[in-house]
């Protein structure tokens, strides 16, 4: 049986999610996975492939993992903004990303795009299950909800009118499953997020936290609702965890 290491950042809801959803895809093919904080010392034992949020790459305690890692296990990086990533593969599923963008990453291999999201199952389930924009829910602010399972989270944000979200991982699954939103950006990473949402027409995106209620309540019912949804699940389709589990298996 192949064994992957996932090594998971702590930095936000969304870098955990993102990392169960490949270690879910990699399960359901007949992997073993264990996981374990950037920050802690891994498993004395041997691993196929490491797998590794770029979120904390130059903290004391990953260095001190990597080191500790077998010379020919294949590495893999999840990463958000462009930087130095040696590795043998770089996964960078943001809605701005480009291979452009990481080609002095170090990397042997990048797959960048929203073709690459790592997305929970939910959301693709849900997707697939409701094609069409039903927008009966009114505001949902997806922003400090605590409590939600996926399943639950990805009811609601599918069948909420307008989606009020920070420009990381619940941006893109409100893409998916055709949820009109505006986002604000808190980061870097983020801010690449948020303006690709929003050149692609999918999200309506504020610099300043405090004006996301005003915006919500000012776009167009019966027009631009509708666009955004379809914009949103034309650029993500939730099959990125599929592309890049074939792409960790032909390593």
């Amino acid at each position: 049986m192949p064994r992957a290491l996932f090594v998971v950042s702590d930095q936000g809801q969304g870098h955990k999610y993102r990392c169960q959803a490949l270690a879910d895809e990699l399960r359901s093919r007949g992997w073993g996975w264990t996981t374990c904080g950037w920050w802690e010392s891994p498993p004395k034992t041997g691993y196929d492939v490491i797998v590794a949020d770029g979120e904390n790459l130059d903290g004391e305690g990953y260095i001190a993992a990597w080191e500790a890692f077998q010379p020919d296990a294949k590495t893999v990086i999840i990463a958000d903004v462009p930087g130095d990533y040696p590795s043998d593969l770089l996964v960078a599923g943001g809605a701005g990303a480009t291979p452009e963008l990481y080609k002095d990453s170090g990397a042997k291999k990048v797959l960048a795009g929203p073709a690459y999201a790592l997305l929970r199952t939910q959301f693709r389930g849900i997707r697939y299950t409701r094609p069409t924009f039903l927008g009966r829910a009114g505001v949902f602010d997806a922003r400090s909800v605590g409590g939600l399972g996926s399943i639950e989270m990805a009811d609601r944000m599918a069948s909420a009118e307008v989606v009020i979200t920070y420009g990381g991982m619940r941006a893109l699954e409100a893409a998916c499953v055709g949820a009109p939103m505006v986002v604000y950006a808190r980061n870097e990473g983020e801010r690449l997020n948020a303006l690709a949402l929003n050149r692609a027409l999918a999200a309506a995106w504020v610099s300043e936290e405090s004006d996301c209620a005003a915006m919500a309540a000012t776009l167009d019912r019966t027009w631009h609702l509708g666009k955004m949804s379809e914009a949103g699940r034309a650029l993500i389709d939730g099959l990125g965890v599929t592309r890049v589990a074939d792409a960790i298996e032909a390593l």
